[in-house]
This record gives structure tokens, C-alpha cells and sequence, in this order.
């Protein structure tokens, strides 16, 4: 049975990179939209991934949970 080999420290700080890139720009629609008297659910959609992807990030920067071994 072979594994899955996991990634380097590199490409796993390269993944929560893209996801606080990503949840920034969640962040700004939510602020966009805050000004508008419309799209209740579009800001509730996206204050809901916004917090799905903020306990991600949290989550995989847990030290307990970061790759160990050499930066690949």
C-alpha cells in the first residue's frame, strides 16, 4: 500500500498563503456589500465561508499541525 507523501513546509505555506489571499477578498465583498440594502444572503454566504476558511487557516497553522522536516 503506498501513501500519499505529504508536502514540504514550502508548499504547505504556499496553500495557507493562497487561503489568507482568499479570505481576504471574502472579507472585502462582505465589506462591499454591507453598503448595499440588498443581498442579505449573499453577505450571510459569505460570511459563512469567510469563517469556514478563518477556522481552516487556524486549524493548519496550529503548531501541532504544521509539516515537519526540511523547507522542500
Amino acid at each position: 500500500m503506498t501513501s500519499t507523501p505529504k508536502p514540504g513546509l514550502s508548499e504547505y505555506l504556499t496553500d495557507m498563503h493562497f487561503k489568507a489571499t482568499r479570505l481576504s477578498g471574502i472579507m472585502n465583498a462582505v465589506a462591499f456589500l454591507e453598503g448595499e440594502e440588498r443581498c442579505d444572503e449573499g453577505k450571510a454566504a459569505l460570511i459563512y465561508l469567510a469563517e469556514e476558511l478563518a477556522g481552516d487557516l487556524n486549524n493548519a497553522l496550529d503548531a501541532v499541525n504544521l509539516p515537519k522536516g526540511n523547507i522542500q
